[in-house]
């Protein structure tokens, strides 16, 4: 999964921001979005960001997988990553 050139992350009190500067657009992450952004900035695939939400969240694997699934999802179709 790679992040479109044009996107930009910023870290909030309590989640994040992305802007993609080449559509203005804003999406808004919680503090769970947030982290899986950050693995996502790291080159983790998909089972491994499932992992890592595991450990750091207080979260089941089929939640996790669900919750990761959905944002990667949202995010793909926005255009702000690509697989």
């Amino acid at each position: 999964m790679t992040i479109h050139p044009d996107v930009v992350f910023r870290v909030l009190d309590d989640g994040a921001v992305l802007v993609d500067l080449s559509t203005n657009q804003v999406f808004e992450l919680n503090t769970s979005g947030a982290f899986v952004w950050e693995r996502v900035t790291l080159g983790d695939a998909p089972d491994a960001i499932v992992d890592a939400v595991i450990a750091r969240f207080d979260v089941d694997r089929d939640a996790a997988r669900g919750d990761v699934t959905e944002l990667l999802a949202a995010l793909a179709s926005r255009g702000l990553v690509r697989p």
